[in-house]
This record gives C-alpha cells, sequence and structure tokens, in this order.
C-alpha cells in the first residue's frame, strides 16, 4: 500500500463527533443512570413496603393506617437522600 493510500484509509478509519454532539450523548448517558437507578431504587421500595408494614405492627404494636404512615415516610426520606447523593456522585445530566 502506497503512502498515499494508507492516508487515505487511515481517514476512512477515523471517528469524526462534534463536540457538543459528545457532551449531549454523556449527559443523556448520565441522565439514563441516574433514573435508571432511581426507578431500581423506588421499585424495590414498593416490594418492601407491605413487608415493613407488617413488621411495624408486629413489633410496635401500630395499627395499620400509623404503620404505612410512618413506613412511607421513612421510604419518602430515604428516597431522597438517594437523589441527593446520586446527584452529587453522577454531577450534570440530562
Amino acid at each position: 500500500m502506497t503512502e498515499k493510500a494508507r492516508k487515505v484509509q487511515e481517514t476512512f478509519n477515523r471517528v469524526c463527533i462534534d463536540k457538543e454532539e459528545l457532551e449531549k450523548i454523556y449527559l443523556d448517558m448520565r441522565g439514563y443512570a441516574f433514573d435508571s437507578l432511581i426507578y431500581r431504587f423506588k421499585s424495590y421500595q414498593d416490594k418492601l413496603f407491605p413487608f415493613e408494614v407488617h413488621e411495624m405492627k408486629a413489633t410496635r404494636n401500630m395499627d395499620e393506617w400509623s404503620a404505612r404512615e410512618r413506613v412511607k415516610s421513612r421510604h419518602d426520606r430515604d428516597l431522597m437522600r438517594f437523589i441527593q447523593i446520586l446527584d452529587e456522585v453522577i454531577g450534570e445530566h440530562n
């Protein structure tokens, strides 16, 4: 392969991405990770909710409504803190 053909081949093999496009892809990827982790955390909380309510009723002699309110309050607090921490770790995202 001649020198000129090799340079043409190298040019064809190079990938060019616009800086703004790359930044958008990067921010979208971070946004996807953020949303996915929040969704999974909330999903696990939803699955755990009935068990925690049952435990509160059994161990603390709470009625259904009080147990549900206590567990919901704790879940909301934990979710908000998880979001804060995740936002600090991931940084700017879409």
